[in-house]
């Protein structure tokens, strides 16, 4: 629950972020250029950083503890080093060789729009050793189930941004956007320290690539960071494909899949975050009946929330967008786009929140193949069906359906609307597939459970989500409600979205399902934090 609070904090300082932007630069080619230098920076970080914490120092580190631990701290030292001259070593060639990366990664950037983005994406290339060593800092946290920097670095990250488009862009122009970027990174690494080393974390001078398990942790490392370099090859080829669309859909494109990850970040991303060193430690104990009440317990949690989620972001998708991003030169014909591929990526939410839980499981019996190569599957899925929705059946086939569906008027937007789809069928795909292969090892009465809590929750979200939907349109008719002002829109959203919450809520009751504990749980265990804050 902290996860999920914190998380819900950053996803919002997150939306603050993307209102100051459309609100200063419209969905325009200057945050197509934005949105495009993350990208290669983040390929750097994903591919050594985020999935080697997660699937290989986490579990080894825990094991280490539990036989030396002076031994373990000499590990992680050691990691730290050599990860870091790793990603300086990264981001000094990529800076180098900038120019031909921005020609690959955006072929329709062409003069001076290309020209700046090669300057962010440089600037930018700082940010991932910052980024680096923070993780590597916070997986140490999480082995010590000490999560509240690991909670609280995005906030500072998101407040680095919003900082540099008010005091660095009125200064140094767009370049104090990529300047805001490298100031977040800092904050993000700089709030891990403290509670490293009251864990008891100390830079020591080791740097040995071939003692203390780095060669093990590599190993482990290796079929995740190929799995992660697929994943951002994907995200490369999407803003390829999104920069030969038309000015603004890169930035349409990324608003949306923001959006979309307010869910899956605050309700997957913290699950599996919080439950890795669970499955960590039960894995290492060889406790087999406690992995698996980890996961179905993480399982069920993450459908109890993520189901109706996407259900009522799908119909209040419209309010959604025009209350986060509606403002200055952000207009109803770009909300209407980015609605539109919002409602689309709601199909897939579900999966990819997830996706991360059922790899972890994997990554805590230290097996990364098996989920590095089914998601290298989905990444390859997505990629071809992206080709085919934007270039082939978007051109004219479904065009014209799904322009009346989610009502985007000018068909030359439709194609757009290909990317989203691709990735929400990619993610259900790659979802069935973990499911498979983890019961393929192991059966029994999870099995079952999971998949009657999926039925139960889809029922009752449908049903939610069609009383939201009826509320909506019957506030409309409430004098009050204005589609034109900030507060008109809000008011109408915030109605419809607590009527669905309601029916959500008794629909579960009602039924007797075994879900209804959640709730009582996590009232139970709200009640006991207000009363032990209020004893302090």
């Amino acid at each position: 629950m902290l996860l999920v609070i914190a998380s819900f904090t950053s996803r919002v300082l997150g939306l603050v972020r993307d209102r100051v932007l459309v609100s200063l630069f419209g969905a325009g080619d200057t945050l197509d250029v934005y949105f495009t230098a993350f990208r290669i920076p983040d390929f750097i970080y994903n591919i050594l950083i985020a999935g080697a914490v997660a699937a290989a120092f986490i579990p080894v580190f825990i094991e280490a503890r539990h036989r030396e631990e002076e031994y373990s701290w000499k590990l992680a030292a050691n990691f730290f080093n050599i990860m870091a001259a790793l990603l300086s070593l990264f981001a000094i060639l990529s800076i180098i060789i900038m120019p031909w990366l921005m020609s690959l990664i955006a072929p329709g950037f062409i003069g001076e729009k290309r020209e700046i983005a090669i300057l962010l994406s440089r600037i930018m290339a700082i940010s991932p050793l910052l980024l680096g060593m923070s993780a590597m800092l916070s997986g140490v946290n999480q082995a010590f189930n000490r999560f509240v920097p690991y909670a609280f670095a995005p906030i500072f990250y998101n407040i680095g941004i919003i900082f540099g488009a008010f005091m660095f862009v009125p200064i140094l122009g767009i370049a104090g956007l990529a300047w805001g970027v490298v100031l977040g990174a800092t904050a993000h690494f700089a709030i891990q320290i403290p509670s490293a080393r009251l864990v008891g974390f100390r830079w020591q001078g080791v740097f040995t690539p071939r003692g203390f398990d780095f060669i093990r942790i590599a190993k482990l490392i290796i079929p995740r960071s190929i799995g992660l370099a697929a994943s951002q090859v994907n995200v490369l080829v999407t803003t390829a494909i999104a920069s030969l669309l038309g000015a603004g859909s890169v930035a349409i494109f990324t608003l949306a899949d923001n959006l979309q990850y307010m869910v899956i970040g605050i309700i997957g991303i913290s699950y599996a975050t919080a439950t890795f060193p669970a499955f960590s430690h039960a894995a290492s104990g060889k406790n087999k009946k406690l992995f698996l009440d980890t996961f179905a317990f993480s399982v069920r949690h993450v459908l109890f929330w993520a189901l109706p989620a996407s259900v009522l972001l799908f119909v209040l998708r419209a309010q959604v967008v025009r209350v986060a991003l509606g403002a200055g030169a952000f207009g109803w014909t770009e909300t209407r786009l980015t609605a539109a591929v919002l409602g689309i990526f709601c199909i897939g939410i579900f999966a990819h929140s997830l996706n991360p839980v059922i790899a972890r499981a994997f990554y805590a019996v230290q097996n990364t193949i098996t989920p590095v190569a089914i998601n290298i599957g989905g990444i390859l899925i997505n990629i071809g069906l992206s080709v085919f929705f934007v270039f082939v059946s978007l051109q004219d086939g479904m065009a014209p359906q799904l322009g009346v569906l989610f009502r985007v008027s000018d068909l030359a937007n439709i194609p757009l609307l290909g990317l989203p789809l691709a990735f929400a069928i990619a993610g259900i795909i790659t979802l069935i597939f973990l499911f498979g292969a983890f019961f393929a090892r192991y059966e029994g009465e999870y099995k079952r459970e999971i998949i009657l809590a999926f039925i139960r929750i889809v029922f009752v979200s449908i049903i939610a989500g069609l009383v939201a939907y009826f509320v909506l349109r019957v506030m409309l008719l409430a004098p009050f409600i204005s589609l034109t002002t900030f507060w008109g829109v809000f008011t109408q959203g915030l109605g419809a979205g607590i009527a669905g919450i309601l029916v959500y809520l008794g629909g579960l009751f009602l039924l007797r399902a075994p879900e209804w504990t959640f709730v009582e749980d996590y009232k139970n265990k709200l009640f006991s934090a207000l009363n032990l804050t209020k004893n302090q």
